[in-house]
């Protein structure tokens, strides 16, 4: 099921919610990918565009971390590390051959993405807002 922006998502950081809204479109690709067969052909794609997108998003989140001294930063961080590892993982399943890497893909990304900006993300910018 296609994961759908909705302001309830919003963390109150324009730059990090129109990222989020980039994340959202790219899980969306992949899913239709999936619902037409597509994802052999697009599959290395996918995983390159996703892998690259989430170093630079999560950059920006912790250039935010790190401007307004916000107190978890490092546990922050390690949940970004998890998930590029998780994607690395997945990509390096799909190129061996294990063809549900990208089913995978999708579920993880679904819920990691929700969980971590209704919880992780909501915290950190409470954090940029209170210091206006």
């Amino acid at each position: 099921m296609a994961l759908v922006w909705d302001e309830i998502f919003s963390v109150g950081v324009q730059e990090i919610d129109e990222q989020h809204k980039k994340f959202i479109q790219m899980l969306n690709a992949l899913e239709n990918a999936l619902a037409v067969g597509e994802e052999d052909k697009l599959a290395m794609i996918l995983f390159a565009e996703l892998e690259a997108y989430a170093v630079y998003h999560f950059s920006t989140e912790e250039l935010y971390m790190e401007q307004f001294a916000y107190e978890h930063t490092e546990e922050h961080r390690m949940q970004h590390q998890q998930l590029i590892s998780k994607v690395a993982q997945l990509k390096s399943e799909q190129h061996a051959g294990r063809r549900t890497a990208m089913m995978d893909l999708e579920d993880y990304m679904q819920g990691w993405l929700t969980d971590h900006i209704m919880t992780s993300d909501k915290m950190f910018s409470q954090c940029f807002r209170n210091t206006d």
